[in-house]
């Protein structure tokens, strides 16, 4: 009985520290933002809401036209300003 609660504890203690992994790379986000014509996708997918799929679809886009404002991620299917605005995905990216 004794096995499984520890195997419990180490189970429950890795996903707490993934989360304050990810908000720790939030703040080095704030501070450090990412350039989005040459962020790699796990860079990319450190943004809030940013998942392989969009990640991948950025990627995309910017090897057919560099990006020029933050703004044109609305071009992107499935990204809306909303999106944009809500993420306070802004805070997040610089254009190099």
């Amino acid at each position: 009985m004794n096995k499984v609660v520890e195997k419990v504890r180490l189970i429950g203690s890795s996903s707490r520290s993934k989360k304050r992994s990810k908000k720790k790379s939030i703040n080095e986000l704030k501070q450090n933002p990412l350039d989005l014509n040459s962020a790699s996708q796990d860079e990319l997918e450190t943004v809030p809401k940013i998942g392989p799929k969009i990640a991948l679809a950025i990627i995309k886009r910017r090897k057919n036209k560099k990006f020029i404002d933050v703004e044109e991620l609305s071009e992107i299917k499935g990204i809306s300003k909303n999106m944009i605005d809500k993420n306070q995905w802004r805070e997040y990216f610089v254009i190099r």
